[in-house]
């Protein structure tokens, strides 16, 4: 886990619906996360203009937004690139019901794949096959909908493994796309 603490979900969610942003919150983490993955770096700047669009920084409620939005790019880069790798996805806890998971998890991927896109990463077929396979698998995921004709333990199982491939996929992609001449930095997945 990161030394630095992520804010809340929910203090988040609750922040960027009171200003009516541009970016849901875990759309946005997911825009973070694939910038980063494409420019092996945080543009904060870049990324606060995506997730709050055309709003006024002095606006009422905006400065808080901006300030959770803050701790959340810190704790987000320094588990991307703070040598660990130790990546959280940042989605509703799991008391929520599953379905609103679900089109967190959704939404999650679509940032993600906008953040490669908004970073200048839009040719996946220059990307190492494995890279490729995941780019798919988040793109197939996107489409992604609750079916409750499953018991709620496989649903939520099969909940979980799919975060957990996503986490495991992002470290991938990251790792491949800012390896140093050609060669994978090491990750160390947890």
């Amino acid at each position: 886990m990161s030394s630095l603490n992520l804010p809340s979900f929910e203090s988040v969610d609750h922040a960027l619906s009171q200003i009516n942003a541009a970016a849901e919150t875990a759309e946005a983490h997911g825009i973070l996360c694939g910038m980063v993955c494409a420019m092996g770096r945080g543009d904060l700047n870049m990324w606060l203009s995506h997730v709050l669009g055309d709003h006024d920084p002095r606006a009422l409620g905006v400065g808080g937004a901006q300030k959770l939005l803050m701790d959340l790019y810190d704790a987000t880069i320094e588990q991307l690139t703070g040598g660990n790798m130790n990546l959280s996805l940042f989605l509703r806890n799991d008391e929520e019901h599953l379905s609103d998971r679900v089109i967190d998890l959704s939404d999650w991927c679509q940032g993600f794949l906008y953040g490669l896109g908004v970073s200048g990463e839009e040719d996946y077929e220059q990307f190492p096959n494995s890279t490729q396979e995941v780019i798919q698998d988040i793109v197939d995921i996107c489409n992604a909908a609750y079916e409750s004709n499953e018991s709620m333990e496989e649903n939520e199982s099969a909940y979980t493994e799919v975060v957990e491939y996503i986490r495991v996929g992002v470290l991938l992609i990251y790792s491949e796309l800012n390896s140093e001449n050609g060669q994978s930095k090491p990750v160390t997945l947890h």
